[in-house]
């Protein structure tokens, strides 16, 4: 037996022939065509047979996804029998489908633990017949009866995990018609409604809480709500009584709390609030809303706390807050105030404050826009930012930023809504985190550093115009070279990794888009060492039996961060299964790298048996 074994890291592809007659996809997430293959998570191997093409769908671990044909290569005309599969294995369920295309015969589902999920047939892509769904215990779920045109038709009756009826009621023509029932878990009625021919709610319509008291009742006609509609509380008392005229619109309103006090009053007009609208709070307190006949708020506006205390006041214009409008804490102390023009818009000076009485914010407002100075401080009293607005509310001058310490977080200026001139970011410690200059375009040019909390330089460069050019250097936390890169426009052309002791790290690399190539993973000893590893150990294994001649496998193997290694097969169980045994004792990996960061990464592995 011969073996062939390459090593390929971050392998592409869209397609590979395996032989004359098959082809392999591959797919990603979203089950969209990829040439990828770091995105792949599915692939298809698609046989050619005879105008017809079967299709093998299996998730990158070489679990088998689906099985079925198609009547064309690209696979958008399915046909016959598909079948659909767990990642354990089990079946999902089976459909069958005509020379059209269309869901045609039996079809059935399965839980993943085998049980049965539901059952039914399709006739030319509709439903037909009864349909039955069972719970995952085995009992049923429900069943449905769907006529010829693929509508729901007579009777339909649903059953909850125990058994119990949860609903019961008829079909016409894909209409509900008469009576349909709910119930609740212990077999009590839930709710009673009436369908016409129309499938219209129609009639009386009755609902109860699971003790069997009266939870609402009510009147439908043609669809809509008419009449006096009543919500009971769980104890008996009435919750709220809405009036609907002919029309289904809301008329007026009712409502009491549990205890049987008057909770609030008001009347509707053409189902928009109208006219004075009163609200009874826990603590006795009135408040009282005005709407016009747009049901917009009109005039004084009071809301208080359940303890008396007043939460918000103000005054209402056509629907919007007009003059001061103030806001309140729990506790009585002033919250936020602030002034609105008569187009509803904050116009004027705005204030907060935190619930001790110290000041939060104070600022400045013209037609909805913030302009001017505005200060925010933490609730100690200290600045946290300050800075100015021009008149279209764009941040213009001077930013600062500060910690709640008192020391400076950040500093900058802006005109026009974009950062101009030095940029600099602060660490607690007082130490730059980071620092950068803008041009008047608000896009980042020239020089850059980056810092370590400790004051050393971990990346440094220069940018045009918003692009990284020229040489960029990182650097570990010791101060030595971790990384030396070249850009051209935002692209990076080259780059050179250092380990910790100084020395260049010769392990090949994988650019992964046009701004990074990392490092790949790294066998020790050497790309040899692990092709000899593999060599040795798979010649040990026993020949497969039963097998083709010449056999194609590929493994997939993961190094995480700290270079433990997993391993996934290709899905011929038939070979890699004893190859998958042999990775499994590989020894840790030196892991992949982006720049100073350890990463998880990918090795394939193509392993050929030649079993002549």
């Amino acid at each position: 037996m011969k073996i062939y074994i390459l090593l390929f890291l971050f392998y592409y592809s869209i397609t590979i022939c395996f032989c004359q007659d098959t082809t392999i996809i591959y797919f990603d997430s979203k089950w969209k065509e990829t040439n990828i293959k770091d995105s792949m998570k599915y692939y298809r191997k698609l046989i050619n047979k005879q105008n017809l093409f079967e299709a093998i769908d299996y998730d990158k671990s070489g679990n088998i996804q689906m099985n079925g044909q198609f009547n064309d290569k690209e696979c958008k005309l399915k046909t016959g029998k598909f079948i659909y599969y767990y990642k354990n294995g089990n079946k999902w369920e089976v459909k069958i489908y005509n020379n059209y295309g269309e869901l045609d015969s039996s079809s059935i589902g399965w839980y993943s633990n085998g049980k049965i999920k539901y059952s039914g047939k399709y006739k030319n892509g509709l439903k037909i017949d009864n349909w039955v769904n069972y719970y995952e215990n085995g009992g049923k779920k429900e069943v449905k009866f769907y006529n010829k045109k693929g509508e729901l038709d007579s009777n339909s009756i649903g059953w909850d995990s125990n058994g119990k009826i949860e609903y019961s009621g008829k079909y016409k023509n894909g209409l509900k018609t008469g009576f349909w029932t709910k119930h609740f878990e212990n077999g009590s009625p839930k709710e009673e409604n009436f369908y016409n021919e129309k499938g219209d709610l129609d009639s009386s319509s009755i609902g109860w809480y699971s003790d069997g008291k009266i939870r609402f009742t009510g009147k439908h006609k043609y669809g809509f709500k008419i009449g006096p509609w009543i919500r009971y509380h769980n104890n008996g008392n009435k919750m709220e009584i809405k009036y609907y005229n002919s029309l289904g619109k809301l008329d007026s309103a009712l409502g009491w709390n549990l205890n049987g006090k008057i909770e609030y009053s008001g009347t509707y007009k053409n189902g928009l609030k109208t006219g004075s609208w009163i609200t009874f709070l826990q603590n006795g307190k009135k408040v009282e809303d005005n709407y016009n006949e747009k049901g917009e708020l009109e005039g004084n506006s009071i809301g208080w706390y359940s303890n008396g205390k007043i939460e918000y006041s103000g005054t209402y214009k056509n629907g919007v807050i007009i003059g001061l409008y103030t806001k309140c804490f729990e506790n009585g102390a002033k919250m936020e105030e602030s002034l609105y023009n008569e187009k509803g818009e904050l116009d004027g000076n705005s204030i907060g404050w935190y619930s001790n009485g110290k000041i939060q914010f104070t600022g400045k407002f013209k037609n909805g826009f913030r302009i001017d100075l505005w200060v925010r401080n933490y609730e100690n009293g200290n600045k946290k930012d300050e800075c100015s607005f021009n008149k279209r509310g764009e941040l213009d001058g001077n930013l600062t930023a500060w910690y709640p310490n008192g020391k400076i977080q950040y500093s900058g200026k802006f005109k026009n809504g974009l950062k101009i001139g030095i940029s600099t970011i602060y660490y607690e410690n007082g130490n730059k985190n980071e620092e950068g200059y803008f041009n008047d375009k608000g896009k980042i040019d020239n020089n850059y550093i980056l810092w370590y909390k400790n004051g050393t330089i971990q990346n440094s460069g220069k940018f045009t115009n918003g692009k990284r050019n020229g040489e960029w250097i990182s650097y570990f936390e010791t101060g030595k070279i971790s990384t030396k890169e070249i850009f051209k426009n935002g692209k990076i052309s080259n780059i050179q990794y250092f380990n910790e002791d100084g020395t260049i790290n010769k392990g090949k690399q994988s650019k992964t888009n046009d701004s990074t190539i990392i490092l790949l993973p790294q066998f020790p000893g050497g790309e040899d060492s692990l092709r000899n590893f593999l060599v040795r150990n798979i010649k040990s294994l026993e020949t497969p039996k039963d097998h083709k001649v010449h056999v194609k496998v590929m493994l997939y193997i993961y190094i995480d961060s700290e270079g433990n290694v997993s391993v996934d097969g290709s899905g011929d169980h038939d070979i890699d299964e004893k190859a998958i045994r042999v990775v499994k004792k590989l020894p840790k990996f030196i892991p992949g790298r982006d720049h100073l960061k350890n990463i998880n990464s990918e090795l394939e592995i193509p392993i050929e048996y030649d079993l002549n």
